[in-house]
């Protein structure tokens, strides 16, 4: 399994992303839980922290790390 998370980063325009790139890259490997209990916990994080605002591009970094893993997959 890869991704270029730092690369996806870039292009969101936010290179800290890469964190969540790889939380939801993570999971869709490891499948410990279900991705929605990522997402709120996402939202939860950044609420508590006052950046409401940084919410929404953070569950996107979120989901296009843990769909990467199905979308690069060769058969």
């Amino acid at each position: 399994f890869s991704i270029e998370a730092n690369k996806i980063a870039f292009e969101l325009g936010d290179v800290r992303l890469v964190n969540t790139i790889m939380l939801g890259f993570t999971l869709s490997i490891s499948k410990i839980y279900d991705i929605q209990f990522l997402l709120k916990g996402v939202e939860k994080f950044f609420q508590e922290k006052n950046k409401s605002r940084l919410v929404e591009i953070n569950k996107k970094s979120t989901m296009i790390g843990y769909e990467h893993q199905y979308n690069s997959r060769v058969y």
